[in-house]
């Protein structure tokens, strides 16, 4: 709201628009290094590529936040169009094409994240998808600040705006509610999920492997395993290639593992057939043999998807990974694994920042979303305790919201970061987020799936906010350009 409340009184001149282009771009260049202060760090631990490319998206973000402020300038200073359309659309449009930019895609923490704490909110999410609650939480903002501009609750126009205003507020708030209260949720099956520790000191990928089963081994015996179905671990927690000799003594320990408590185990290593993959396998009760395997398929740039050796991914051997000479390949495999009666729609790492994917495995026949993650990477080395907290809470909040947009229950197993199971209302059954202290023990997290067993608007149709506000800014935009047209022809004459 300062926002547009700063542009709306600039002149609708072209020094105007110049001033919102500049000081659009200071504020998105300041918000996104707060938000993103981890991100080169992250990917330093990873690989020195990575850096640039954390700080061209830092700046390409903030580019487009300048660009914004001059589009917001053009449709309400001097296009006359009111705030309520236009900074809805502009701010929801600006959220998601991030989305849409192919292998640098990067939708990270839009304005829905900042309900996750109160999922009950949320559930506008279930008709066009997370950005449907962007839409929302700025409409709300744009009739305040047209309130505001026409004199606020002193004046008949500015009372109207306000009532429109908390009408906004009122209304989706009041529906949200209902809907999460009123969902019937079923209880399944019982599922846990393994939460492993940052590991003390630099490891290389055998010894990481060898503490990995161990703790697993540790946190699975002190539970209680009847029913449980499925066992979910993190991201590499094997990381070793699973199908060659490197990894089959690792591979054993987990079968003996999923023998001796009866449940089947997800487990997060690498795969080189077809690859290499980062994947996520379905390890079974039986003697030998695989699973059903699934690769990632959104790799992250910089860090995965970069030519050349992959010797600085944690845990990672470079004889071993780095073998073949290229980095992962994106995995091509199915999109839902089935496991006894569950059909996994399986996430790795930022996976579950993305809507379209996990939509598409929902509409797959996918009933739990399965999200396996290595959060270590949010503290680099030598960082003070404590460090990449943000980043991991922020990581994990895109779960919450993949789970209400589908209606679906979600289970997380991290490295360093936070394990817990999600009903369909984005509410936590059972486990934590991420603490602010990195002396995490580890552990393992067990709860029941609750399912709702109908899918959301979103999930069915498939309409996307983000692209139904892009459309009406593009709208917005014409209506703006022809009003100015008309505003000059008339001057002149």
């Amino acid at each position: 709201m300062p926002w547009a409340l700063w542009i709306a009184r600039l002149p609708p001149s072209p020094a105007g628009a110049r001033s919102a282009f500049r000081g659009s771009l200071l504020m998105g260049g300041v918000h996104h290094l707060l938000v993103l202060h981890w991100l080169p760090g992250a990917g330093l631990w990873f690989t020195p590529a990575a850096v640039p490319v954390a700080l061209a998206w830092i700046g390409i973000l903030a580019f487009l936040t300048g660009g914004a402020g001059r589009l917001l300038h053009h449709l309400t200073v001097r296009g006359g169009i009111a705030f309520l359309p236009a900074l809805p659309a502009l701010w929801t449009a600006l959220e998601w094409l991030p989305s849409v930019a192919g292998d640098l895609a990067f939708p990270w923490l839009g304005l829905p994240t900042a309900l996750v704490p109160v999922p009950h909110l949320l559930a506008p999410a279930e008709l066009a998808g997370a950005l449907t609650v962007t839409f929302w939480i700025v409409a709300f903002q744009g009739g305040v600040v047209d309130a505001w501009l026409r004199g606020g609750i002193r004046s008949r126009e500015g009372r109207g705006w306000a009532v429109a205003a908390a009408f906004l507020l009122l209304l989706p708030a009041g529906w949200s509610l209902h809907r999460s209260t009123s969902l019937e949720l079923v209880s399944g099956p019982r599922v846990a999920a393994l939460s492993l520790p940052l590991p003390e000191r630099p490891m290389d990928s055998r010894a990481r492997a060898e503490e990995a089963v161990r703790d697993a081994r540790a946190a699975l015996e002190a539970m209680e395993p009847d029913g449980i179905a499925l066992v979910v671990w993190p991201e590499a927690a094997v990381p070793l290639l699973l199908d060659r000799p490197e990894g089959d003594p690792y591979l054993r320990g987990v079968r003996a593992l999923a023998s001796g408590t009866g449940a089947v185990q997800l487990l997060g290593g690498y795969v080189a057939r077809d690859g290499p993959l980062n994947a996520l396998v379905v390890v079974g009760l039986e003697e030998d043999g695989w699973g059903p395997v699934y690769g990632k398929r959104r790799l992250v740039p910089g860090v995965e998807a970069v030519p050349g050796p992959l010797g600085r991914i944690p845990g990672s051997d470079r004889e071993v990974i780095a073998g073949a000479g290229h980095a992962f390949r994106p995995g091509t495999g199915p999109g839902v694994l089935a496991v006894g009666h569950l059909r996994l729609g399986p996430l790795v790492c930022w996976e579950a920042a993305f809507r379209g994917p996990v939509r598409a495995a929902v509409r797959a026949g996918a009933d739990l979303l399965v999200n396996g993650t290595n959060d270590s990477f949010f503290h680099p080395p030598g960082a003070p305790e404590g460090w990449g907290w943000a980043g991991r809470r922020q990581h994990e909040a895109h779960l919450v919201l993949r789970a209400v947009e589908t209606r679906r229950p979600a289970i997380r197993s991290a490295t360093a970061g936070g394990a817990f199971v999600l009903d369909p209302v984005g509410r936590v059954v059972a486990g934590a987020p991420a603490g602010w202290s990195l002396a995490e023990k580890g552990g393992v997290v067990v709860a029941p799936v609750l399912t709702a067993g109908t899918h959301s608007l979103f999930t069915r149709v498939g309409i996307d906010a983000g692209l139904a506000a892009f459309l009406l800014l593009l709208a917005l935009a014409m209506v703006a350009g022809r009003r100015g047209t008309e505003e000059r022809a008339r001057r002149s004459t």
